[in-house]
Protein backbone atom coordinates (compact mmCIF):
# COMPACT_ATOMS: atom_id res chain seq x y z
CA UNK A 1 0.00 0.00 0.00
CA UNK A 2 2.43 2.45 -1.18
CA UNK A 3 0.88 4.43 -3.48
CA UNK A 4 -1.23 7.05 -1.75
CA UNK A 5 -5.31 6.17 -1.72
CA UNK A 6 -6.08 9.77 -3.87
CA UNK A 7 -4.06 8.53 -6.85
CA UNK A 8 -5.16 5.28 -6.78
CA UNK A 9 -7.21 4.25 -10.12
CA UNK A 10 -8.89 1.15 -9.33
CA UNK A 11 -11.86 1.92 -10.20
CA UNK A 12 -13.63 -1.01 -11.90
CA UNK A 13 -16.81 -2.60 -12.14
CA UNK A 14 -15.40 -4.24 -8.29
CA UNK A 15 -15.43 -0.74 -7.04
CA UNK A 16 -19.05 0.34 -8.24
CA UNK A 17 -20.61 -2.41 -5.70
CA UNK A 18 -18.22 -0.22 -3.07
CA UNK A 19 -19.75 2.84 -4.30
CA UNK A 20 -23.71 1.99 -3.73
CA UNK A 21 -24.55 4.11 -0.84
CA UNK A 22 -26.97 4.70 1.95
CA UNK A 23 -28.33 7.59 1.93
CA UNK A 24 -32.21 8.03 2.66
CA UNK A 25 -33.17 8.39 -0.77
CA UNK A 26 -31.24 5.50 -1.83
CA UNK A 27 -32.98 3.12 0.85
CA UNK A 28 -35.97 2.83 -1.53
CA UNK A 29 -33.71 1.29 -4.05
CA UNK A 30 -31.81 -0.87 -2.15
CA UNK A 31 -30.11 -3.79 -4.23
CA UNK A 32 -26.30 -3.02 -5.54
CA UNK A 33 -26.94 -4.18 -9.35
CA UNK A 34 -23.95 -6.16 -9.63
CA UNK A 35 -22.96 -10.09 -9.70
CA UNK A 36 -19.97 -9.50 -7.58
CA UNK A 37 -20.42 -11.44 -4.21
CA UNK A 38 -18.39 -9.89 -0.73
CA UNK A 39 -16.35 -13.49 -0.83
CA UNK A 40 -15.61 -13.18 -4.15
CA UNK A 41 -14.71 -9.67 -3.34
CA UNK A 42 -12.53 -10.06 -0.51
CA UNK A 43 -10.86 -12.70 -1.43
CA UNK A 44 -7.75 -11.34 -2.90
CA UNK A 45 -5.27 -7.83 -1.11
CA UNK A 46 -6.38 -5.71 -4.25
CA UNK A 47 -10.21 -6.68 -3.69
CA UNK A 48 -9.96 -5.08 -0.01
CA UNK A 49 -8.05 -2.04 -0.94
CA UNK A 50 -10.21 -1.41 -3.62
CA UNK A 51 -12.85 -1.21 -1.03
CA UNK A 52 -10.83 1.56 1.27
CA UNK A 53 -10.43 3.47 -2.19
CA UNK A 54 -14.52 3.64 -2.43
CA UNK A 55 -14.15 4.97 1.44
CA UNK A 56 -11.67 7.48 0.53
CA UNK A 57 -13.61 8.60 -2.56
CA UNK A 58 -15.75 11.03 -0.61
CA UNK A 59 -13.17 12.81 1.09
CA UNK A 60 -12.97 14.66 -2.58
CA UNK A 61 -16.92 15.33 -3.33
CA UNK A 62 -18.82 18.56 -2.72
CA UNK A 63 -20.02 17.26 0.73
CA UNK A 64 -16.47 17.88 2.40
CA UNK A 65 -16.02 21.05 0.43
CA UNK A 66 -19.45 22.49 2.23
CA UNK A 67 -18.65 20.77 5.78
CA UNK A 68 -15.00 22.79 5.36
CA UNK A 69 -16.56 26.03 3.92
CA UNK A 70 -19.65 26.30 6.28
CA UNK A 71 -17.97 26.13 10.13
CA UNK A 72 -16.15 29.55 9.04
CA UNK A 73 -19.02 31.52 7.75
CA UNK A 74 -22.56 30.36 9.33
CA UNK A 75 -23.54 33.71 11.35
CA UNK A 76 -19.49 34.82 11.37
CA UNK A 77 -20.06 38.63 12.25
CA UNK A 78 -16.55 38.74 10.45
CA UNK A 79 -17.13 37.34 7.23
CA UNK A 80 -19.54 39.05 4.29
CA UNK A 81 -21.22 37.43 1.51
CA UNK A 82 -20.45 38.49 -1.91
CA UNK A 83 -22.62 38.63 -5.10
CA UNK A 84 -26.59 37.32 -4.68
CA UNK A 85 -26.70 34.08 -3.88
CA UNK A 86 -29.17 33.01 -1.81
CA UNK A 87 -27.69 29.81 -0.21
CA UNK A 88 -24.12 31.79 0.80
CA UNK A 89 -26.30 34.93 1.91
CA UNK A 90 -28.50 32.22 4.27
CA UNK A 91 -25.33 30.70 5.89
CA UNK A 92 -23.50 33.82 6.68
CA UNK A 93 -26.97 35.78 7.85
CA UNK A 94 -27.93 32.62 9.77
CA UNK A 95 -31.01 31.91 8.32
CA UNK A 96 -31.08 28.31 6.73
CA UNK A 97 -34.28 27.14 6.33
CA UNK A 98 -34.95 23.68 5.16
CA UNK A 99 -35.48 24.40 1.83
CA UNK A 100 -31.49 25.98 1.91
CA UNK A 101 -29.51 25.31 -1.01
CA UNK A 102 -26.28 24.43 1.46
CA UNK A 103 -28.77 21.82 3.27
CA UNK A 104 -30.52 20.48 0.40
CA UNK A 105 -28.70 20.43 -2.85
CA UNK A 106 -29.12 16.76 -3.69
CA UNK A 107 -26.68 14.00 -3.28
CA UNK A 108 -23.89 16.74 -2.67
CA UNK A 109 -25.38 18.12 0.67
CA UNK A 110 -23.64 17.18 3.47
CA UNK A 111 -26.60 14.86 4.99
CA UNK A 112 -26.39 12.72 1.76
CA UNK A 113 -22.38 12.85 1.04
CA UNK A 114 -21.57 11.46 4.14
CA UNK A 115 -23.67 9.13 4.51
CA UNK A 116 -22.05 7.96 1.29
CA UNK A 117 -18.96 8.06 3.14
CA UNK A 118 -20.62 5.13 6.22
CA UNK A 119 -22.15 3.08 3.66
CA UNK A 120 -18.95 2.91 1.89
CA UNK A 121 -17.62 2.27 5.30
CA UNK A 122 -19.70 0.36 6.32
CA UNK A 123 -19.53 -2.23 3.41
CA UNK A 124 -15.68 -3.00 4.26
CA UNK A 125 -15.92 -3.44 8.21
CA UNK A 126 -19.04 -5.20 8.12
CA UNK A 127 -16.83 -8.03 5.76
CA UNK A 128 -14.12 -8.29 7.90
CA UNK A 129 -14.59 -11.67 8.81
CA UNK A 130 -14.59 -12.73 4.68
CA UNK A 131 -11.13 -10.44 4.09
CA UNK A 132 -8.56 -13.70 3.11
CA UNK A 133 -5.23 -13.71 1.50
CA UNK A 134 -4.09 -10.53 3.54
CA UNK A 135 -1.34 -10.11 6.37
CA UNK A 136 -3.23 -8.95 9.68
CA UNK A 137 -1.61 -5.84 10.09
CA UNK A 138 -2.57 -4.68 6.69
CA UNK A 139 -6.02 -6.06 6.91
CA UNK A 140 -6.59 -4.08 10.78
CA UNK A 141 -4.61 -0.98 9.21
CA UNK A 142 -7.33 -0.76 6.40
CA UNK A 143 -10.11 -1.57 8.81
CA UNK A 144 -8.95 1.00 10.95
CA UNK A 145 -8.49 4.06 8.26
CA UNK A 146 -12.33 2.87 7.17
CA UNK A 147 -13.44 3.06 10.98
CA UNK A 148 -11.80 6.91 11.05
CA UNK A 149 -13.27 7.78 7.87
CA UNK A 150 -16.98 6.76 9.57
CA UNK A 151 -16.21 8.55 12.57
CA UNK A 152 -15.13 11.66 10.90
CA UNK A 153 -18.45 11.31 8.75
CA UNK A 154 -20.70 10.86 11.71
CA UNK A 155 -18.51 13.58 13.77
CA UNK A 156 -19.49 16.52 11.06
CA UNK A 157 -23.00 15.09 10.91
CA UNK A 158 -23.93 15.16 14.65
CA UNK A 159 -22.25 19.01 14.51
CA UNK A 160 -24.20 19.82 11.92
CA UNK A 161 -27.84 18.29 12.68
CA UNK A 162 -27.75 16.47 16.12
CA UNK A 163 -29.60 13.19 16.69
CA UNK A 164 -28.83 11.47 13.63
CA UNK A 165 -29.47 7.58 12.54
CA UNK A 166 -26.36 6.12 13.65
CA UNK A 167 -26.09 3.31 10.45
CA UNK A 168 -23.61 0.41 11.21
CA UNK A 169 -23.91 -1.82 8.41
CA UNK A 170 -25.56 -1.94 5.06
CA UNK A 171 -28.95 -2.27 3.60
CA UNK A 172 -30.49 -5.75 4.64
CA UNK A 173 -34.14 -5.26 4.85
CA UNK A 174 -36.57 -3.23 3.58
CA UNK A 175 -38.53 -4.25 6.42
CA UNK A 176 -36.02 -3.11 8.85
CA UNK A 177 -33.71 -0.52 7.51
CA UNK A 178 -35.78 1.21 4.88
CA UNK A 179 -36.72 4.09 7.38
CA UNK A 180 -34.03 4.49 10.13
CA UNK A 181 -34.67 6.66 13.06
CA UNK A 182 -32.75 9.24 14.52
CA UNK A 183 -30.05 8.00 17.43
CA UNK A 184 -29.35 10.33 20.56
CA UNK A 185 -26.36 12.40 19.61
CA UNK A 186 -24.85 10.73 22.79
CA UNK A 187 -24.81 6.85 21.49
CA UNK A 188 -23.32 8.87 17.90
CA UNK A 189 -20.74 9.93 20.04
CA UNK A 190 -20.37 6.27 21.64
CA UNK A 191 -20.10 4.55 18.56
CA UNK A 192 -17.26 7.04 17.30
CA UNK A 193 -15.37 6.48 20.17
CA UNK A 194 -15.16 2.84 19.72
CA UNK A 195 -13.86 3.26 16.12
CA UNK A 196 -11.76 6.22 16.53
CA UNK A 197 -10.33 4.18 19.78
CA UNK A 198 -9.60 1.00 17.62
CA UNK A 199 -7.72 3.19 14.97
CA UNK A 200 -5.27 4.42 18.20
CA UNK A 201 -4.42 0.83 18.84
CA UNK A 202 -3.98 -0.15 15.07
CA UNK A 203 -3.19 2.40 13.08
CA UNK A 204 0.80 3.03 12.15
CA UNK A 205 2.71 6.44 13.75
CA UNK A 206 3.59 8.49 10.76
CA UNK A 207 3.20 11.83 8.69
CA UNK A 208 0.19 12.03 6.57
CA UNK A 209 0.76 10.20 3.06
CA UNK A 210 -2.92 10.28 1.65
CA UNK A 211 -3.54 7.37 4.61
CA UNK A 212 -4.83 7.93 7.66
CA UNK A 213 -2.41 7.55 10.36
CA UNK A 214 -2.33 7.13 14.10
CA UNK A 215 -2.35 11.05 14.94
CA UNK A 216 -4.89 11.85 13.25
CA UNK A 217 -6.93 9.17 15.05
CA UNK A 218 -5.95 10.32 18.49
CA UNK A 219 -6.26 14.18 17.22
CA UNK A 220 -10.14 13.63 16.54
CA UNK A 221 -10.53 11.73 19.56
CA UNK A 222 -9.93 14.37 21.28
CA UNK A 223 -12.39 16.45 19.83
CA UNK A 224 -15.16 14.33 20.05
CA UNK A 225 -14.25 13.54 24.17
CA UNK A 226 -14.52 17.60 24.36
CA UNK A 227 -17.22 17.88 21.95
CA UNK A 228 -19.34 14.89 23.16
CA UNK A 229 -22.59 15.53 25.66
CA UNK A 230 -22.37 14.38 29.46
CA UNK A 231 -21.77 11.10 30.65
CA UNK A 232 -19.57 10.35 27.31
CA UNK A 233 -17.61 13.65 27.53
CA UNK A 234 -13.89 12.66 29.12
CA UNK A 235 -11.79 15.57 29.44
CA UNK A 236 -8.97 13.32 31.05
CA UNK A 237 -9.07 10.89 28.00
CA UNK A 238 -8.66 13.82 25.81
CA UNK A 239 -5.74 15.17 27.96
CA UNK A 240 -3.65 11.72 27.40
CA UNK A 241 -4.52 11.80 23.81
CA UNK A 242 -2.84 15.04 22.51
CA UNK A 243 -0.41 14.58 25.49
CA UNK A 244 0.81 11.48 23.21
CA UNK A 245 0.69 13.59 19.57
CA UNK A 246 2.63 16.28 21.32
CA UNK A 247 4.98 13.47 23.04
CA UNK A 248 5.56 11.58 19.98
CA UNK A 249 7.45 14.32 18.02
CA UNK A 250 5.76 12.97 14.62
CA UNK A 251 4.31 16.09 14.04
CA UNK A 252 5.81 19.42 14.29
CA UNK A 253 5.01 23.38 13.01
CA UNK A 254 6.05 24.59 9.68
CA UNK A 255 8.88 27.18 10.45
CA UNK A 256 7.21 29.56 8.41
CA UNK A 257 3.18 30.04 8.47
CA UNK A 258 3.22 31.10 4.90
CA UNK A 259 4.69 27.70 3.51
CA UNK A 260 1.56 26.01 4.39
CA UNK A 261 0.25 27.40 1.59
CA UNK A 262 0.79 26.84 -2.30
CA UNK A 263 1.80 31.12 -2.69
CA UNK A 264 4.95 31.91 -5.22
CA UNK A 265 5.05 28.02 -6.15
CA UNK A 266 5.34 26.97 -2.88
CA UNK A 267 3.47 23.32 -2.80
CA UNK A 268 3.57 21.93 0.50
CA UNK A 269 0.76 19.47 0.56
CA UNK A 270 2.08 16.04 1.69
CA UNK A 271 5.31 16.89 2.77
CA UNK A 272 4.66 19.19 5.94
CA UNK A 273 4.98 17.72 9.23
CA UNK A 274 2.69 19.70 10.26
CA UNK A 275 -0.03 17.65 8.16
CA UNK A 276 -1.93 15.10 10.78
CA UNK A 277 -4.82 15.06 7.99
CA UNK A 278 -6.95 16.06 4.73
CA UNK A 279 -3.70 17.75 3.36
CA UNK A 280 -4.05 15.84 -0.07
CA UNK A 281 -7.05 16.15 -2.14
CA UNK A 282 -7.66 15.39 -5.78
CA UNK A 283 -9.63 18.35 -8.28
CA UNK A 284 -13.21 19.73 -7.58
CA UNK A 285 -13.84 20.65 -11.06
CA UNK A 286 -11.20 23.09 -11.92
CA UNK A 287 -10.17 23.68 -8.25
CA UNK A 288 -8.25 21.39 -5.94
CA UNK A 289 -8.99 21.30 -2.51
CA UNK A 290 -9.87 24.22 -0.27
CA UNK A 291 -8.93 26.88 -3.20
CA UNK A 292 -12.69 26.41 -4.16
CA UNK A 293 -14.50 26.61 -0.57
CA UNK A 294 -14.70 30.56 -0.16
CA UNK A 295 -14.24 33.28 -2.48
CA UNK A 296 -13.80 33.94 -6.50
CA UNK A 297 -11.30 36.20 -7.36
CA UNK A 298 -11.94 39.97 -7.76
CA UNK A 299 -13.02 39.64 -11.41
CA UNK A 300 -15.53 36.94 -10.68
CA UNK A 301 -18.59 38.32 -10.91
CA UNK A 302 -20.08 36.81 -7.44
CA UNK A 303 -17.18 36.05 -5.10
CA UNK A 304 -18.73 34.26 -2.57
CA UNK A 305 -17.55 34.80 0.97
CA UNK A 306 -15.15 37.91 1.84
CA UNK A 307 -13.59 38.53 5.14
CA UNK A 308 -14.80 42.27 6.61
CA UNK A 309 -12.69 44.69 7.58
CA UNK A 310 -13.40 43.98 10.99
CA UNK A 311 -11.54 40.46 11.18
CA UNK A 312 -8.61 42.09 9.30
CA UNK A 313 -8.63 44.86 11.63
CA UNK A 314 -8.21 42.89 14.61
CA UNK A 315 -5.32 41.20 12.93
CA UNK A 316 -3.97 44.80 12.55
CA UNK A 317 -4.96 45.20 16.49
CA UNK A 318 -2.50 42.06 17.64
CA UNK A 319 0.36 42.84 15.55
CA UNK A 320 -0.31 40.04 13.33
CA UNK A 321 1.37 40.49 10.39
CA UNK A 322 2.52 36.92 9.05
CA UNK A 323 -0.49 35.25 9.27
CA UNK A 324 -2.58 38.41 7.89
CA UNK A 325 -0.47 38.84 4.79
CA UNK A 326 -0.56 34.69 3.62
CA UNK A 327 -4.40 34.73 5.10
CA UNK A 328 -5.56 38.13 3.28
CA UNK A 329 -4.82 40.28 0.27
CA UNK A 330 -6.34 43.99 -0.51
CA UNK A 331 -7.46 44.86 -3.40
CA UNK A 332 -9.59 48.41 -4.37
CA UNK A 333 -11.91 45.79 -6.91
CA UNK A 334 -15.20 46.36 -7.70
CA UNK A 335 -18.74 45.38 -6.60
CA UNK A 336 -19.40 43.09 -4.11
CA UNK A 337 -15.91 43.16 -2.27
CA UNK A 338 -15.19 44.86 1.39
CA UNK A 339 -11.42 45.31 -0.13
CA UNK A 340 -10.46 42.27 1.08
CA UNK A 341 -9.81 38.59 -0.94
CA UNK A 342 -9.00 34.87 1.07
CA UNK A 343 -5.14 34.34 0.05
CA UNK A 344 -4.76 31.47 1.99
CA UNK A 345 -5.47 28.77 -0.39
CA UNK A 346 -4.82 29.98 -3.90
CA UNK A 347 -1.83 29.96 -6.40
CA UNK A 348 -2.60 33.21 -7.66
CA UNK A 349 -1.48 36.57 -6.29
CA UNK A 350 -4.36 38.88 -7.33
CA UNK A 351 -2.68 41.82 -6.76
CA UNK A 352 -0.37 41.32 -10.02
CA UNK A 353 -2.36 38.45 -11.82
CA UNK A 354 -6.13 39.29 -11.98
CA UNK A 355 -7.91 36.50 -13.72
CA UNK A 356 -11.71 35.85 -13.94
CA UNK A 357 -11.78 32.66 -11.44
CA UNK A 358 -9.64 31.53 -8.63
CA UNK A 359 -7.16 28.85 -8.92
CA UNK A 360 -5.99 27.18 -5.50
CA UNK A 361 -4.30 24.00 -5.26
CA UNK A 362 -4.27 20.70 -3.42
CA UNK A 363 -3.64 22.45 0.30
CA UNK A 364 -6.28 21.74 3.07
CA UNK A 365 -6.16 20.72 5.98
CA UNK A 366 -8.84 18.61 8.70
CA UNK A 367 -6.52 18.41 11.49
CA UNK A 368 -3.04 19.70 11.74
CA UNK A 369 -0.36 20.27 14.16
CA UNK A 370 -1.62 23.84 15.41
CA UNK A 371 -4.84 23.41 16.13
CA UNK A 372 -3.88 20.47 18.52
CA UNK A 373 -1.84 22.15 20.30
CA UNK A 374 -4.38 24.95 20.90
CA UNK A 375 -6.88 22.53 21.51
CA UNK A 376 -4.51 21.00 24.22
CA UNK A 377 -4.42 24.37 25.56
CA UNK A 378 -8.13 24.41 25.54
CA UNK A 379 -8.11 21.17 27.50
CA UNK A 380 -5.58 22.16 30.08
CA UNK A 381 -7.57 24.85 30.86
CA UNK A 382 -10.55 23.48 31.42
CA UNK A 383 -8.72 20.66 33.54
CA UNK A 384 -7.24 23.05 35.97
CA UNK A 385 -10.64 25.67 35.63
CA UNK A 386 -7.89 28.01 34.41
CA UNK A 387 -4.42 27.99 32.12
CA UNK A 388 -1.81 26.35 33.74
CA UNK A 389 2.06 27.08 32.96
CA UNK A 390 1.82 24.11 29.77
CA UNK A 391 -1.55 26.24 28.35
CA UNK A 392 0.38 29.23 27.81
CA UNK A 393 3.18 27.21 26.39
CA UNK A 394 1.10 25.95 23.85
CA UNK A 395 -0.27 28.84 22.50
CA UNK A 396 2.91 31.02 22.78
CA UNK A 397 4.25 27.60 20.08
CA UNK A 398 1.54 29.06 17.34
CA UNK A 399 2.41 32.70 17.88
CA UNK A 400 5.41 32.54 18.06
CA UNK A 401 5.83 31.20 14.58
CA UNK A 402 3.71 33.74 13.72
CA UNK A 403 6.47 36.42 15.34
CA UNK A 404 3.23 37.57 18.05
CA UNK A 405 4.18 38.73 21.64
CA UNK A 406 4.05 35.97 24.09
CA UNK A 407 0.90 35.84 26.28
CA UNK A 408 1.75 36.23 30.01
CA UNK A 409 0.61 34.21 32.44
CA UNK A 410 -0.11 37.19 35.00
CA UNK A 411 -2.83 38.43 32.39
CA UNK A 412 -4.71 34.78 32.66
CA UNK A 413 -5.75 34.43 36.07
CA UNK A 414 -9.38 32.72 35.34
CA UNK A 415 -10.95 29.65 32.86
CA UNK A 416 -12.92 32.64 31.09
CA UNK A 417 -10.35 35.10 30.39
CA UNK A 418 -8.14 32.42 28.63
CA UNK A 419 -10.52 30.85 27.04
CA UNK A 420 -12.15 34.13 24.86
CA UNK A 421 -8.29 34.43 23.93
CA UNK A 422 -7.73 30.76 22.69
CA UNK A 423 -11.09 31.56 20.66
CA UNK A 424 -9.09 34.49 19.44
CA UNK A 425 -5.79 32.62 18.36
CA UNK A 426 -7.92 29.71 16.73
CA UNK A 427 -9.56 32.32 14.35
CA UNK A 428 -6.62 34.17 13.33
CA UNK A 429 -4.53 30.73 12.92
CA UNK A 430 -7.38 28.90 11.26
CA UNK A 431 -9.51 30.92 9.38
CA UNK A 432 -10.95 29.62 7.22
CA UNK A 433 -10.15 26.12 7.49
CA UNK A 434 -13.38 24.91 8.71
CA UNK A 435 -13.40 25.23 12.39
CA UNK A 436 -15.13 28.35 14.36
CA UNK A 437 -18.83 26.92 14.53
CA UNK A 438 -17.71 24.00 16.14
CA UNK A 439 -14.99 25.56 18.51
CA UNK A 440 -17.70 28.02 19.65
CA UNK A 441 -20.47 25.32 20.28
CA UNK A 442 -17.74 23.17 22.15
CA UNK A 443 -16.37 25.73 24.01
CA UNK A 444 -20.31 26.77 24.80
CA UNK A 445 -20.10 30.55 22.73
CA UNK A 446 -21.88 29.73 19.73
CA UNK A 447 -24.92 31.56 21.47
CA UNK A 448 -22.44 34.56 22.60
CA UNK A 449 -20.76 35.10 19.05
CA UNK A 450 -22.54 33.89 16.21
CA UNK A 451 -25.29 36.39 14.81
CA UNK A 452 -28.73 36.86 12.94
CA UNK A 453 -28.23 39.43 10.19
CA UNK A 454 -30.68 41.63 8.70
CA UNK A 455 -30.21 42.04 4.37
CA UNK A 456 -27.15 44.55 5.08
CA UNK A 457 -25.17 42.62 7.27
CA UNK A 458 -26.33 44.34 10.39
CA UNK A 459 -27.09 42.41 13.58
CA UNK A 460 -30.36 41.70 14.69
CA UNK A 461 -30.02 39.21 16.98
CA UNK A 462 -27.68 36.27 18.73
CA UNK A 463 -28.13 33.17 17.40
CA UNK A 464 -30.82 31.12 19.51
CA UNK A 465 -30.09 27.46 21.05
CA UNK A 466 -31.81 26.04 17.70
CA UNK A 467 -29.75 27.19 15.39
CA UNK A 468 -26.38 25.54 16.51
CA UNK A 469 -28.31 22.34 14.41
CA UNK A 470 -28.95 23.01 10.79
CA UNK A 471 -32.57 22.02 9.87
CA UNK A 472 -32.60 18.73 8.38
CA UNK A 473 -33.07 19.02 4.35
CA UNK A 474 -36.41 18.90 3.30
CA UNK A 475 -36.03 16.06 0.75
CA UNK A 476 -35.05 13.52 3.34
CA UNK A 477 -37.97 14.67 5.18
CA UNK A 478 -40.39 13.74 2.21
CA UNK A 479 -38.16 10.63 1.83
CA UNK A 480 -38.02 9.39 5.21
CA UNK A 481 -41.37 9.48 7.90
CA UNK A 482 -39.02 8.43 10.53
CA UNK A 483 -36.99 11.81 10.36
CA UNK A 484 -38.32 15.17 12.76
CA UNK A 485 -37.19 18.07 12.07
CA UNK A 486 -34.67 19.64 14.22
CA UNK A 487 -36.70 22.23 16.64
CA UNK A 488 -36.95 25.79 15.51
CA UNK A 489 -37.40 24.75 11.94
CA UNK A 490 -40.92 23.94 11.63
Amino acid sequence: MKNKIYKLAIFSGLALLFLAVLSCEDLLNPIPQTSISPEAAFSTPNGVRSALVSVYSNETMWAAYWATMLPDTYGNPDVSEGGDNAGTIAASHGILTPTTEIVNSGWESIWDGFYRSVSNANFLIENESKISNMDEFEKKTILAEARFLRAKAYYLLVNFFGDVPLLLNTFKSLETDRFPVRTPIADVYAQMIVDLEYGVTNLPEGNFNGHVKKGAAQALLAKVYMAAPDPVKNYTRAEELTSDIVSSQVYELEPNYDDLWWHSGKNKANSSKECIYGCVLTSLGDYKGGAVQFLSSPRSPSPWFLPKKSLVGDFIKLNDTIRLKSSFMFLNEPAYTTGYYLYKFTNVDWRVNLVAQMKGENNEYFLRYADILLLRAEILNEINTGPNQEAIDMVNLVRRRAKVADLKPAEYTNKETFLLTLIRERKHELIFEGHLFFDLKRMGKATQLLWNMDDNGTKTTNFAEYQLLFPLPEKELSINPSLVQNEGYF
